[in-house]
């Protein structure tokens, strides 16, 4: 028996149900996940060790929805010339707002107004409680190469080392005209050459940083994959601040509520 997974497809989603789909890939022979090809990179880094994981790419501007998953995976399967037939080959498994369970939820979680952590409901729907029962290390593999010599890269803009900064308004930060020289910002276009990265191969850059300094959330949960404890000065610029109860290694994280 196979399954065909439907779930959203940022990076912080698959790091949420990343449990899940390796239950899911001990139980069926083979799974299939909609994904936009945008993070198709990471996810196969991630899972890499799940050898039964398949992936149905979608283009970066199709947003999946209830209307259209199906259509897209018979087109998928069709193209791989692949016979499907939903109701006796496969379990079309649907989490989040693709079973309805995000209805009355909002995305922004304020301080003052803190909803349950949304990323609860999918493992409800599988009677599972929201939590890491084992590390990543079943199923993610770095590639160290790779994260090697794009560290190699920030490394020779910065000898003497670096902040390594990730959507933040630079003024936000501490000192900042006393660390101007040592900021190096992911998205700044003077790294043009390097802008494309996925961000899994980042993660050296990351472990090798003076500080961190970090507001987006795909960015911020994949810190959680790693252990960062040596370095003292850790920086979140969030209102989300239910992440503290749901990765323990943010604890240490200092919140700034921008």
């Amino acid at each position: 028996m196979n399954c065909i997974v439907i779930s959203h497809y940022n990076i912080y989603d698959f790091i949420n149900i990343d449990y899940i789909i390796y239950l899911l890939s001990l139980k069926y022979i083979r799974v299939y996940i909609l994904l936009s090809n945008d993070v198709f990179i990471f996810c196969q880094n991630y899972f890499k060790q799940l050898s039964n994981i398949f992936y149905i790419q979608i283009p970066n501007n199709i947003n999946i929805t209830p209307e259209n998953y199906n259509s897209i995976i018979i087109n998928y399967f069709q193209n791989q010339q692949i016979q499907i037939n939903d109701n006796k080959n496969y379990n079309l498994i649907k989490l989040g707002s693709y079973n309805n369970s995000w209805d009355n939820l909002k995305d922004t979680i304020l301080i003052d107004n803190m909803n349950i952590n949304y990323f609860e409901i999918f493992y409800e729907q599988y009677n599972l409680k929201y939590y890491k029962p084992i590390t990543n290390e079943k199923w993610m593999v770095r590639d160290y190469e790779r994260e090697n010599e794009y560290y190699q890269k920030i490394y020779s803009f910065y000898p003497e080392g670096y902040i390594f900064t990730y959507n933040v308004d630079l003024q936000n930060i501490k000192n900042i005209n006393n660390k101007k020289n040592l900021i190096y910002e992911y998205n700044d276009k003077k790294y043009k050459n390097i802008e494309k990265w996925s961000i899994i191969y980042l993660l050296k850059i990351i472990e090798n940083a003076k500080e961190l300094h970090i507001s987006e959330l795909n960015m911020l949960l994949l810190c959680t994959t790693i252990d960062l404890s040596h370095i003292s000065n850790k920086y979140i610029y969030s209102k989300k601040i239910f992440l503290k109860k749901y990765f323990p290694s943010l604890r240490e994280w200092i919140f700034i509520y921008k």
